[in-house]
């Protein structure tokens, strides 16, 4: 049996999982071989396995087992370093008793038959004794901590598997080989920044990733590739279930599995160029120019048939609990700066881009962090779900413009002969503009929709603004100038049988589901968490 190391060479990282190409060198002999490859990762799935070698070297039996099951007949290193542990270990017991005793000796009170010269002796050398056994017992230390370190790559290394394969070749010589496999020790999930000057008419969108591995080897210089999504070859293609329909009883639903999910929320609150530094004719950096963010090379994109691949080129991916931050695509989005603000749930006004989905790039779902004129503005989660055909992102609070709406009139009265009582609201909204520039600000308010048809929503007063008879939503455009305050006014009417009441409801019920990925909850079509598509 021949053994031979191998080193990554490529890595093909998905959402949740990683295919791996390693290679090697191989002396092989004319003939029949049977080699051992190390270095793959505990968690390899033995059904992706693949081994690729020259034309001419034909193989069998390929399998993969435990590395510790295939070299079960040598000498493990693991067994010498902790043999060198056992000792360092011997040697500094040894050394703590002859410090305790030099210590006992020296306490002269018990030993009246010393004498005053043997007594001087032994404070003389004492110091020195003392001084080299302390030196001696760190050295120790030192080397009993290198070899722990050194016993746990070499665990790691030996807990890993070993391709197993029978060659056989038409003619000897050293050769090159790969092995691909699959596993579930790596991962990356997508970082969004969001970057405006809170002027122009785009927004810069970067696209980024954080990759982990946890294989127990560093990749170093492996050509890195990121994919979009997950492997998804099942077999289990989606299949529709029959639906039936009957009538809901009349007590309030209320099952598990169910979460309640506002209609109407407040506005969710949803940026620096860089260049390589130095100087391209001298080399040399110039110390007095300005300081420009570092970032890593954009990646390349390539549109599969099924999923986007990023190209990242060599990348060097430790192993271990920590995730390496990589830089993967940067975007212009048209955008619209407008001023947003909904009184009836917020007294702020919102600085927000309104970006047409139609100019988006491929989003999966992901954490975006909100930068205006370079300062951070705070952290939102972009979607992967997009319906709208607009998106409206926060980018920040404007404390300058401040919206207050107040109820001016709610009068309820009976009408006898229709056998109805009525309620008529009025409010007031009050935009104020504390800056020293005209503002145009997009206000939005709302009167109910009635879905019984008992219940009559009439006598509307939307003070010219804008109305959506589906939703009723409200909306003004209103400028206003410096130092002042604009008022728009809104009033309604409800009427409903006076033997009945009437229940205003915000809520719609959202069935959940859990992702066949990652097991993450899901009410939408695609998982918030590895963006994997989820049927229902």
């Amino acid at each position: 049996m021949i053994y031979i190391d191998s080193t990554v060479k490529a890595v093909r990282i998905y959402r949740r999982g990683v295919e791996i190409t390693r290679e090697g060198f191989a002396d092989l002999s004319a003939g029949k071989n049977r080699i051992g490859i190390r270095g793959i990762c505990p968690e390899a799935d033995p059904s992706s396995l693949r081994l690729f070698f020259p034309a001419g070297v034909m193989g069998s039996n390929i399998r993969l087992v435990p590395r510790n099951e295939a070299e079960k007949e040598e000498e493990k290193p693991s067994e010498a370093i902790r043999e060198k542990i056992e000792r360092i270990e011997g040697e500094i017991t040894i050394l703590e008793e002859q410090t305790k005793l030099w210590k006992e000796n020296g306490d002269f009170k018990n030993r009246q038959s010393a004498g005053i010269a043997e007594m001087e002796a032994y404070i003389e050398k004492f110091p020195a004794r003392i001084a080299a056994a302390a030196e001696k017992h760190s050295a120790l230390t030192k080397e009993k901590k290198r070899l722990k370190k050194e016993l746990h790559e070499v665990l790691a290394e030996e807990r890993k598997m070993c391709v197993l394969a029978e060659l056989d070749a038409k003619a000897g010589g050293r050769c090159r080989f790969e092995t691909v496999y699959y596993a579930r020790c790596a991962a990356w999930d997508p970082v969004y920044e969001i970057h405006s000057d809170g002027k122009g008419d785009a927004i810069e969108l970067r696209f980024r990733a954080e990759v982990s591995q946890n294989t127990g080897e560093d990749w170093k210089d492996a050509e890195t590739v990121l994919c979009s999504g997950n492997p998804s070859a099942s077999g289990d293609l989606p299949e529709l279930k029959p639906q039936y329909l009957n009538i809901r009883p009349e007590a309030p639903l209320r099952a598990a599995g169910m979460r309640a999910v506002m209609s109407e929320a407040a506005m969710p609150m949803m940026m620096a160029k860089s260049a390589p530094m130095g100087n391209a004719a001298t080399d040399v950096l110039d110390m007095a120019a300005p300081m420009e963010r570092i970032e890593t090379p954009q990646a390349e994109v390539v549109e599969g048939e099924t999923m986007t691949e990023y190209s990242l080129g060599k990348r060097e991916i430790p192993s271990g609990g920590d995730s390496t931050a990589m830089d993967l695509k940067k975007y212009a989005v048209p955008a619209k700066l407008r001023l947003l603000a909904v009184p009836k749930l917020d007294d702020r006004a919102y600085l927000a881009a309104e970006i047409r989905a139609a100019d988006l790039p491929h989003l999966m779902a992901g954490k975006a962090a909100v930068y205006l004129a370079g300062a951070y503005m705070g952290d939102i989660r972009l979607s992967a779900e997009g319906t709208e055909e607009t998106l409206r992102i926060s980018l920040g609070k404007e404390e300058k413009i401040q919206v207050q709406r107040r109820e001016v009139r709610k009068k309820t009265a009976a009408a006898l002969l229709k056998n109805q009582k009525t309620t008529e609201y009025g409010y007031e909204i009050l935009i104020s503009n504390k800056k020293n520039e005209t503002v145009r600000v997009f206000v939005t308010d709302q009167v109910p929709v009635s879905q019984d048809k008992t219940i009559v929503v009439d006598g509307l007063d939307a003070d010219k603004g804008t109305v959506e008879e589906e939703t009723g939503k409200i909306t003004w455009e209103v400028e206003v100038p410096p130092q002042k305050t604009e008022t728009r006014r809104l009033a309604y009417r409800i009427g409903w049988p006076k033997d009945k009441e009437i229940q205003m409801s915000r809520q719609t019920w959202t069935f959940l589901r859990f992702c066949p990925q990652c097991g993450a909850e899901v009410s939408g079509k695609f998982c918030p968490v590895c963006g994997s598509i989820v049927n229902g």
